[in-house]
């Protein structure tokens, strides 16, 4: 059967996740992809299984949320979104930003951003949905800007990763099926191992 997931998971994880599947006999055939479409996926019977983003109170899965950077910082573990905001004398035209991947790019992550940019004075450009992970991190590199992120994928990108400041961020996800006839199976069998693909912990 074929099971949706995200495609910042890492293909060793996914490996090691279809193995156990395998020996649980359960076979995977998993496929990488955006969260609408891997919803789409669902809908039209492409995939029987998919992990899809929900809120922290509804998830089996939870993924911590942070900041990554291209510089380090020393004797800090924290940026503060506040720190990027324009400075007087700043070129408003290339002020830093902080780009949202479009697995976060849902209602209970965003819109928390947004407010949270509104509150700390940033210009409303300097918050940005990536149609392109490799536009985001180009970014990243070339100007200053920071990537809202997991650790894993802050590691796997070769960027330093930081909690934010002023506020906590959990990617939630569920467990989406066709049919439902063996989510409870996959989850007692390989929930562990969705997780670490995932970046993240079972609740």
């Amino acid at each position: 059967m074929t099971f949706a997931m995200p495609t910042a998971a890492a293909i060793r994880d996914l490996a090691q996740l279809t193995v156990a599947a395998n020996l649980a006999e359960i076979p995977l055939n998993i496929e990488t992809a955006d969260p609408l479409v891997r919803s789409d996926w669902i809908r039209t019977g492409r995939a029987e299984l998919s992990v899809q983003p929900v809120p922290a109170s509804d998830a089996t899965w939870k993924v911590e949320l942070g900041l990554a950077s291209r510089n380090p910082i020393d004797d800090s573990s924290t940026i503060f979104l506040e720190s990027i905001r324009r400075r007087r004398g700043q070129s408003a035209s290339r002020a830093r930003r902080l780009w949202i991947q479009t697995e976060d790019d849902t209602p209970h992550i965003r819109d928390r951003v947004t407010l949270l940019g509104n509150s700390v004075s940033l210009l409303p450009t300097q918050i940005e949905i990536a149609p392109q992970l490799v536009r985001a991190v180009t970014s990243v590199l070339q100007h200053g800007d920071l990537l809202l992120a997991s650790r894993n994928e802050a590691t796997q990108l070769g960027l330093h990763w930081y909690e934010i400041g002023e506020i906590r961020l959990i990617r939630g996800y569920s467990l989406n099926s066709h049919s439902g006839e063996r989510d409870a199976v996959l989850v007692e069998a390989c929930g562990d191992l969705i997780a670490t693909a995932l970046g993240g912990r079972s609740k």
